[in-house]
């Protein structure tokens, strides 16, 4: 009789075990599936703001032409109303953060500037004119300024001889 009890707790002993292998193997699928849902929620999350920031940047550009053809507007028409709604759009622009990119007189940045022409002038690479201003939102380039550039004019080896 102590051989058929012993072997009762033996095989009672046995079967804990593998269930607590089996639990833990699933505790640890488990705890596997909750990671990756979290990865896949955090990714989600990332994109829909990439899409939203994207979304955000394409309406800008559209107002930023409204607000190209408004300066051209107050240059033209001297109106006091038209000054008030252009200073009223950038405000806006900059309560939103965007930020006019000053390049007037500056050494030409590849990094935030598109150069449209170049002439010769008394310093190299110093940018001389302001086709269409560039801006920065939330510290991003949101347009690049499209500028004129100046070069240096060398002096070519046989118009010293002459």
């Amino acid at each position: 009789m102590s051989n058929k009890n012993q072997a009762k707790p033996d095989k009672n002993l046995a079967q804990i075990e593998k269930l607590e292998a089996q639990l833990k193997n699933k505790e640890s699928l488990y705890l596997r599936a909750l990671a990756d849902y979290q990865n896949l929620e955090k990714r989600i999350r990332e994109s829909n703001q990439q899409q939203e920031e994207t979304q955000i940047k394409f309406i800008l550009l559209e107002f930023l032409i409204i607000n190209d053809d408004m300066e051209k507007a107050v240059e033209f028409e001297k109106n006091p109303g038209l000054k008030l709604i252009k200073k009223k759009l950038v405000h806006i622009f900059e309560r939103l953060g965007v930020k006019e990119i000053r390049v007037l007189k500056k050494t030409f940045s590849p990094d935030s500037m598109e150069c449209v022409q170049t002439i010769y002038g008394k310093k190299d690479n110093l940018v001389v004119k302001v086709h269409q201003k560039g801006y920065f939102y939330k510290g991003q380039l949101l347009r690049p300024a499209r500028v004129v550039v100046s070069k240096l004019k060398v002096s070519d080896s046989s118009e010293l001889n002459h």
